[in-house]
């Protein structure tokens, strides 16, 4: 099986045609990690937490903005487990609190927490994307 190679914008290519760019590598090292250093995985992967993660988010906002704690419970964590194949640290330990204080049945706290949180999320989601081949 031949190497990857680097182009003159150092583009790292796999043998199947999938490419991160050197910061899309260091950025989701850990995550390459987890799938045996397989480019191509980790870019079918992110397709996958991307098309699952945008209704997620949107979900966790609609239930927060109508004080659905139950709900807003169910899609945080459903969205910490999406995206915590990329990213086990920050922003998606900021779930955690958002889904205690939904349990909690706190909706004021959970609206406090998710508005700081949602543009982060929001990023990491259209990180992901970017490697979603």
């Amino acid at each position: 099986m031949p190497s990857p190679t680097i182009d003159e914008e150092k583009l790292f290519i796999t043998t199947q045609g999938f490419r991160l760019n050197e910061t899309q590598r260091k950025r989701f090292s850990d995550a390459l990690v987890r799938v045996g250093d397989d480019e191509e995985i980790l870019c079918e992967l992110a397709a996958i937490a991307y098309e699952d993660g945008q209704p997620l988010l949107q979900q966790l906002d609609q239930a927060i903005s109508h004080q659905d704690m139950e709900q807003a419970s169910r899609s945080g964590h459903s969205l910490k487990g999406t995206l915590s194949g990329f990213e086990t640290g920050h922003p998606t330990t900021l779930l955690q609190p958002i889904i205690d204080a939904a349990r909690r049945e706190d909706p004021n706290e959970a609206s406090v927490l998710f508005t700081k949180a949602k543009p982060q999320l929001q990023s990491l989601l259209k990180e992901i994307h970017s490697i979603s081949g």
